[in-house]
């Protein structure tokens, strides 16, 4: 299967005091590698990695990645930009793209295949696969190039989301209890809820950014 992912970190992170919060590290590698080498390893061919505020800091993260960079220009209108930004810049004729988030400390190789296998499993008129866990929904989601095809030929306001809203018929949601698809970081109270929870503590990036 030709495995496309769009990886979304263009966003200020306002709620963390305008700090790029996928810049954070575990063990001194930053959130946004973690997430960029789970996705390589569970199989995606084309990553595209969607930057914005923190274009530089990003790229420079991962230099040394088989990855393509795009720039949002207007990341403040929000993640269905930079998820069309995404989809538009991947190659064609992917048959499954995962859309991803830079912010989610505990997404590994496994849990990503996972998700591929589940869609793998489902029936050929399943678009839209999405990790559920005690009926929150979590992330990353994967699309059919189908859908991919649907959300770009449709307006600028049309996003994953809305897509999947509108086509319920077309959803398959992944129930398990994995806290890795829900668990996300946006305000500094999340990161003391994340290392009181796991033990494991975030660093910022020296020198602050």
């Amino acid at each position: 299967m030709q495995l496309g992912a769009v990886l979304q970190a263009a966003g200020s992170a306002s709620r963390m005091g305008y700090r790029p919060k996928c810049l954070l590290e575990i063990n001194g590698q930053a959130l946004i590698v973690r997430i960029a080498q789970a996705l390589l390893d569970a199989g995606v061919d084309d990553l595209v990695v969607v930057t914005g505020h923190y274009s530089k800091e990003v790229r420079s993260a991962l230099d040394d990645f088989p990855v393509t960079f795009i720039d949002n220009p207007q990341p403040s209108l929000g993640q269905v930009s930079s998820q069309r930004l995404g989809l538009l810049h991947l190659m064609p004729n992917h048959d499954a793209i995962i859309m991803a988030l830079a912010d989610q400390p505990l997404i590994e190789t496994q849990d990503i295949s996972e998700l591929i296998h589940f869609y793998e499993q489902c029936s050929k008129t399943t678009s839209v696969v999405y990790p559920r866990v005690n009926d929150q929904p979590g992330n990353p989601v994967l699309i059919s190039g189908k859908a991919r095809e649907d959300i770009l030929a449709c307006s600028n306001d049309m996003g994953v989301r809305d897509w999947r809203r509108l086509h319920e018929e077309e959803v398959m949601a992944l129930d398990c209890d994995n806290l890795h698809y829900v668990t996300d970081l946006d305000t500094p109270d999340d990161l003391s809820a994340f290392t009181k929870r796991t033990g494991i503590e975030l660093k910022w990036p020296t020198p602050h950014l």
